[in-house]
């Protein structure tokens, strides 16, 4: 049975996965690059959580919104470990060196600075190459500008919100209970494995198409536009490291055949890599253990957050809103339809193998 701490941990963590929610609906150019909004509890728990109950916090955020998002199997989980983690150190150390003498508002834009820093130069090394560095001062502007917003509304709410005043003696919600499925998650491994290896576009390209069939089979629906813009962006990246024979040019900016088809199946390989993910996500195994069962619990509460309208100022909206998830009423997520998923996963291992 979970601590009254362990359960107040799982229900500051829930609330940053509704934020992440609202964030992940927002498309991007990039798969890492946020706004913050999920850094907005940690900083009201700043100087109510010690050390190990607020690095746990930050761990239950950082795998519960790519599992919310499905990107826990792919190279973004490595990328939001590492900038979250690291945010959440630098936040946490600068407030208890300086207590007082630094505010939430300074501690928001120091954490942004660090995660956005750190995602940049893990992207460069794994997957953007330095030509990551030429989108830098736009990541970091946005970066600045969202951490500034979000230190002064912490810093509002944490005078006149009532963002802890529950009552965590008593378990009032169910952990979440996603049906495992063993057999698909072990094939959607080797689906995983094969794509990070796969040099060819044509395999690559079959599997995109039907790791989207398999994503709806597994109950998780395909969003287009996520897929669009990365695919543009990817495009526009290569502007800046020519390659081959050289189509257009203006200026200094080239674009080039080698640049072009080496961005696509980037892009391409990033695309399969998400969907795989997601679908490994909605069939995962259960895992033992008292942080597996906090991060089910975290997923329970989150899972009976209720977005509606309410009577009274923004803040009491919040605090109506951050209520609605002690209710119990859990949303049942759509069942998988695993013998689709089995033979879709299976069609994309025999493209990879078959046109290697």
């Amino acid at each position: 049975m979970m601590s009254p701490t362990e359960r107040r941990t799982c229900f500051v963590a829930s609330t940053t996965l509704l934020l992440s929610t609202l964030e992940y609906m927002i498309p991007k150019p990039l798969p890492f690059m946020k706004l913050g909004l999920a850094n907005l509890p940690l900083l009201m728990v700043l100087d109510i959580f010690g050390w190990k109950e607020y690095l746990l916090l930050s761990l239950l955020k950082v795998c519960g919104s790519c599992i919310i998002s499905g990107t826990l199997f792919s190279y973004v989980f490595l990328l939001v470990f590492l900038g979250g983690m690291l945010s959440a150190i630098v936040m946490k150390g600068v407030s208890s060196l300086l207590g007082r003498n630094i505010s939430l508002l300074g501690c928001s834009v120091l954490g942004a600075l660090t995660s956005n820093l750190v995602q940049l130069w893990v992207a460069s090394h794994l997957v953007y190459g330095s030509s990551i560095w030429v989108a830098a001062p736009l990541l970091l502007s946005i970066g600045l500008v969202s951490s500034i917003v979000l230190g002064l509304l912490a810093e509002t709410y944490q005078r006149k919100g009532h963002f802890l005043d529950h009552d965590f003696t008593t378990q009032t919600i169910k952990p979440s209970a996603n049906e495992a499925h063993p057999v698909p998650f072990c094939i959607l491994c080797l689906v995983l494995v094969l794509l990070i290896i796969v040099k060819k576009p044509l395999p690559l390209a079959i599997c995109v198409g039907f790791l989207f069939c398999a994503q709806t089979a597994s109950g998780r629906r395909p969003r287009l536009a996520p897929n669009l813009i990365l695919f543009c962006s990817m495009l526009m990246l290569s502007l800046f490291q020519p390659a081959g024979k050289v189509l257009l040019s203006w200026g200094k900016l080239a674009v080039t055949e080698g640049a072009l088809k080496e961005a696509a199946f980037k892009a391409a390989r990033l695309i399969a890599l998400v969907s795989t993910s997601q679908v490994m996500v909605a069939v995962m195994p259960h895992i033992p253990g008292t942080f597996f069962a906090m991060l089910s619990l975290t997923l329970g509460y989150f899972s009976c957050f209720h977005v509606e309208n309410h009577e009274g100022n923004l803040l009491q909206r919040i605090d109506a809103a951050l209520d609605s998830s002690l209710s119990g009423n859990g949303k049942t997520p759509r069942p998988a339809k695993i013998p689709l998923v089995i033979v879709f996963s299976g069609i994309c291992i025999a493209a990879l193998i078959l046109f290697w």
